[in-house]
């Protein structure tokens, strides 16, 4: 006979006995458990497990939706500034040129100063 077929139960101290079940059932439960102590399940504990997983899921959801929408205003933000250069190219300006003027304004003026008399001595080291 094979002994996975094999039914068994358990009595405690008390004298209470465990449900009947196979030695696969029980190699299963051991392996599961893999030398961890079994936790309690109570109604309680599966409550607070529900409302944490509900909160973490819903600030999760919430952060991305927040980063889509900002996603979204960059794509259409990056759409406006490319109609205000094809406008601009349009009127006879020089794109590259106005990036550039652009990107300067962006600086801190001391430091493009600082850094256009840098430029500035080494054009003149240069010959240029």
């Amino acid at each position: 006979m094979d002994t996975s077929e094999r039914n068994m139960t358990l009595i405690g101290p008390d004298g209470t006995e465990t449900p009947s079940f196979s030695l696969d059932d029980m190699k299963a439960a051991t392996k599961a458990l893999s030398g961890k102590a079994p936790m309690k399940n109570t109604e309680a504990d599966q409550k607070v497990l529900n409302d944490a997983y509900s909160v973490t899921a819903t600030q999760l959801r919430s952060l991305v939706q927040r980063y889509e929408r900002l996603a979204a205003d960059k794509a259409d933000i990056a759409d406006d500034q490319k109609e205000v250069m094809a406008e601009a190219k349009s009127l006879g300006y020089d794109t590259k040129a106005l990036r550039r003027i652009i990107a300067m304004r962006r600086e801190d003026p001391d430091k493009r100063a600082e850094l256009e008399a840098v430029v500035d001595m080494y054009r003149t080291a240069l010959g240029m």
